[in-house]
């Protein structure tokens, strides 16, 4: 078993999390700032809520990265000034 310690560096926000590979939501699990014990077979998925603001994008671990889930870069959304 693995300790594993999530944060957020939104301040108030609320993490959530799953240990079956499910989406985390606000009725997930809530992180008490104390270590989650993480079995080998588990897979650990978190979010961070706030208020006014969007979900935090969702955290794996262990990470798995594939071609389908490498991180990928953003840009802000431009307005669609279609007429």
């Amino acid at each position: 078993m693995t300790s594993v310690s999530i944060r957020c560096e939104t301040d108030k926000a609320e993490i959530y999390y799953t240990l079956n590979e499910t989406e985390p939501t606000e009725n997930s699990k809530q992180y008490t700032r104390v270590p989650v014990q993480v079995r080998s077979a588990e897979t650990l998925k978190a979010k961070a809520f706030r208020r006014g603001y969007l979900p935090s994008p969702t955290a794996v671990w262990p990470a798995k990265v594939t071609p389908e889930t490498a991180p990928a870069t953003s840009e802000p959304a431009q307005p669609n000034n279609q007429d």
